[in-house]
């Protein structure tokens, strides 16, 4: 299901940075080098889908590498600087055009706000990891449903059957991620 998935990387598989640490200079590239996993991931992800800017693309990379997280894509923002970032509050909605193009049935988020963000502008389920919920769009199309459902494996089938189509993603984002701490 992972490689099915778009996965935050801070809040989600690291400690988010303090705010001393978020200064879009030498304290966040300390943070970036030096981020503590809060998961240990042993599937590959098909999606990295991340706020962090497209000019630690190199530092998000090494960290990746260094903590053995898998992935097929790594999806950045590509904004000049943090300052910028927050003033098109470009967090939520960056993420959901992503996720809304993409072939994926899940995206797991660390913040509740921008969770209901993603769920709402992409049309598409969200697992937010700071309430332990899924979050679904107030509609959520049925061309969606029909698209994606058909995609998925038997087992994932079995689980919607037994449990409704949240069910089974809760069931499946909480198995996938192991959603503690090591």
């Amino acid at each position: 299901m992972l490689e099915q998935a778009c996965v935050d990387i801070d809040g989600v598989l690291c400690l988010d940075p303090t705010a001393e640490q978020n200064d879009d200079g030498i304290a966040y590239q300390k943070f970036l080098s030096e981020a503590v996993p809060l998961l240990r991931i042993t599937q590959k992800i098909g999606y990295l889908v991340t706020s962090r800017l497209e000019k630690y693309r190199a530092h998000t990379v090494d960290w990746l590498a260094r903590t053995g997280i898998q992935y097929n894509h790594l999806i950045m923002l590509d904004l000049p600087s943090a300052e910028e970032r927050r003033r098109l509050g470009a967090h939520g909605a960056f993420k959901a055009d992503f996720y809304s193009k993409s072939n994926a049935i899940l995206f797991i988020e660390s913040e509740k706000e921008q969770a209901r963000a993603i769920a709402q502008i992409s049309g598409k389920p969200v697992f937010c990891v700071e309430t332990q919920h899924m979050v679904q769009p107030e509609t959520l199309s049925l061309a969606y449903l029909g698209q994606n459902v058909r995609t998925v494996s038997r087992k994932f089938q079995s689980l919607q059957r037994q449990h409704g189509f949240t069910g089974a993603l809760e069931k499946v984002a909480r198995k996938a991620l192991q959603l503690r701490s090591r």
